[in-house]
């Protein structure tokens, strides 16, 4: 039978027959198995109220949780425990026609554990509203760094800014809002100066592939822990492209 087919039939491994993946399969496809065997299952709503009750907004999202659209909790905060928050934002319609979705992640920055995982479909202040509730959540500005991906996000940036005022982030110092030195990213350059900078992580032929290849050495290493089936889905289908470009295959997200 061969071992790819009796996985895809057997198994229903319907991932190991993709062409082109950019990530690692074996390593995505045991996450995948793990989180189905109920080994990475979210925190209950007995376990969230007590916290989330104080946040109606998130309340509100994990109550009403779709396949499409979910607030899913891992962890709640943890004293002295640094988080990373990195967003995407909607841009309507991909050109498959598929409408794109708001997407947040949180990651401990001590272990790189997804801690939870934000996907919908809202207008740029209500997303701007949510990023907010979760970042005060999980400690504000002193605990939580904020990386929002600028293509797409300029207006959530605005509304972090100016109507949530959460400080810029300078240099190696921790938490607040990202501001973006191609430098630093590109040159591993400790930039500390405060001009040239913008805020948010911009997303371009020369910063794409530095993202993406970090993503994808993080997945082969196991460096990520990640918990979310369907962030783990769309890093499965997360392929090569024509003209070394990268995304989801055809009739695929690739927000999470």
């Amino acid at each position: 039978m061969g071992l790819e087919a009796f996985r895809t039939e057997c198994q229903h491994e319907v991932y190991t027959s993709i062409p082109n993946q950019r990530f690692d399969n074996p390593r995505l496809t045991s996450t995948l198995q793990a989180i189905r065997a109920g080994l990475h299952s979210p925190l209950t709503r007995i376990e969230v109220y007590r916290t989330l009750a104080a946040y109606p907004e998130l309340w509100n999202v994990y109550e009403n949780n779709t396949e499409e659209s979910f607030l899913h909790l891992w962890e709640m905060p943890v004293a002295g425990e640094e988080y990373i928050i990195g967003v995407d934002c909607s841009e309507g319609l991909n050109p498959e026609g598929i409408a794109d979705f708001d997407c947040l992640h949180i990651f401990s920055a001590n272990s790189w554990a997804q801690v939870g995982v934000l996907r919908g479909r809202w207008e740029s202040f209500e997303f701007a509203q949510l990023i907010d509730a979760i970042g005060n959540l999980y400690g504000g500005a002193d605990k939580v760094l904020i990386s929002v991906l600028r293509n797409k996000g300029e207006s959530v940036l605005s509304h972090l800014l100016h109507n949530h005022d959460w400080q810029k982030r300078i240099g190696r110092d921790w938490g607040g809002l990202y501001y973006y030195d191609e430098q630093e990213i590109l040159n591993r350059v400790d930039i500390t100066a405060v001009g040239g900078r913008k805020p948010g992580m911009p997303e371009n032929v020369a910063t794409k592939p530095v993202m993406v290849t970090a993503l994808a050495d993080a997945i082969k290493e196991d460096v990520l822990i990640l918990r979310d089936e369907k962030t783990v889905q769309e890093c499965l289908t997360y392929v090569k492209l024509p003209g070394g470009r990268t995304g989801g295959m055809s009739g695929t997200h690739d927000d999470c």
